[in-house]
């Protein structure tokens, strides 16, 4: 393919999908690579030539709920348009952000067993956030091992660094002087916030803070609240942050606490080095692949179940990340080279 070609890529979803910033940063970094974005909601309305069709996430066929009948037949004709736009040429990129969707239950596991089992025969392509989750990919995705792969890291989020660490702690209400560790975003069992809560409040410190904040359930908030309850130095607000709000309570914290248990890529951890705050986190193929591209002491990895020893013996203050790795430009370059060699192939 010509260097100077618009290559017209379909992202699905694409920038407009307000659940998750990925999107629209991914979209930006093709565009500063001169591929040209196709916004799409749904693959089964393309109205307009595409090179490429890029999936994020096909689970989100699952999100949209209904009737049994009405969720299967939605995933059976999304994969069956699939195959219909592959056999006219258009190339299929599957990026693997999650091996599987989180906590699913009922009628959406059945489906997403179809999902697994059809979609790695439909794409061209496949991609991941690490080289080192690129292993796991195959594992759990056999028939994508002679696939043409292609890994890029999780490109760096927008940040204001203008926001003051003293400032953003005085409206929380947190202590000037304080050591403050925080867990932030959508908060999910699987994610380990009881146990970030039961190793904080063993810790006999009166000069740390914790700050757990962001959306969950229902059922999982009151888990935490009655986890939380009774000591004064934990802060835990159950509900979802806006942008605004996440960038004030990232900047009033001196540590992002991330005590994942089973996950493949985090986006979690890439936005709080996106604010130059250093991670605390379990040893991992995506968190060793991070440091190495940011510096490891921007990421301090622990083995075995976190404990109060190892909250205590995080330093006041971490080198600032060095995010080139994670910049647009490098990640759409890569990108659009791995869309070339797509093209080119018969």
């Amino acid at each position: 393919m010509a260097s100077d070609k618009p290559l017209v890529i379909g992202l699905w979803p694409g920038p407009s999908f307000a659940t998750n910033d990925f999107a629209a940063i991914y979209a930006r970094a093709l565009e500063a690579a001169g591929c040209r974005i196709v916004d799409l909601v749904n693959p089964m309305r393309l109205r307009e030539p595409i090179d490429i069709l890029h999936i994020h996430w096909p689970e989100q066929l699952l999100w949209q709920g209904g009737s049994v009948a009405v969720q299967a037949l939605r995933v059976v004709r999304a994969l069956a348009t699939l195959g219909r736009l592959r056999r006219r040429g258009i190339r299929i990129v599957w990026m693997v952000h999650n091996l599987r969707p989180h906590e699913l239950t009922g009628v959406r596991r059945l489906l997403w067993r179809l999902i697994e089992h059809r979609l790695p025969a439909l794409v061209d392509g496949v991609m991941t956030l690490s080289p080192a989750t690129l292993p796991r990919v195959h594992d759990t995705f056999p028939a994508l091992r002679d696939t043409p792969a292609q890994t890029v890291p999780h490109p760096s989020y927008p940040a204001d660094h203008a926001l003051a660490r003293d400032a953003a702690r005085a409206a929380l209400g947190l202590p000037a002087e304080a050591t403050v560790l925080a867990m932030l975003g959508f908060l999910r069992p699987y994610k380990g916030a009881e146990a970030l809560i039961e190793s904080f409040r063993a810790l006999p410190s009166d000069r740390h803070r914790l700050v757990i904040a962001g959306r969950c359930q229902p059922g999982y908030a009151a888990t935490l609240t009655g986890l939380a309850a009774g000591d004064g130095r934990i802060t835990l607000a159950a509900r979802a942050l806006d942008d605004r709000e996440l960038a004030l309570h990232t900047a009033a914290a001196d540590w992002i606490v991330l005590p994942f248990r089973d996950y493949l890529h985090s986006g979690s951890m890439v936005h709080a080095l996106s604010f130059g705050r250093p991670v605390l986190t379990p040893r991992a193929a995506f968190a060793e692949d991070l440091a190495t591209l940011v510096g490891r002491a921007s990421i301090r990895l622990y083995d075995g179940p976190l404990t109060p020893d190892t909250l205590a013996a995080l330093p006041a203050e971490a080198p600032v990340p060095d995010l080139r790795a994670l910049d647009i430009h490098v990640i759409g370059a890569d990108a659009r080279r791995f869309y070339e060699r797509l093209e080119l192939r018969q």
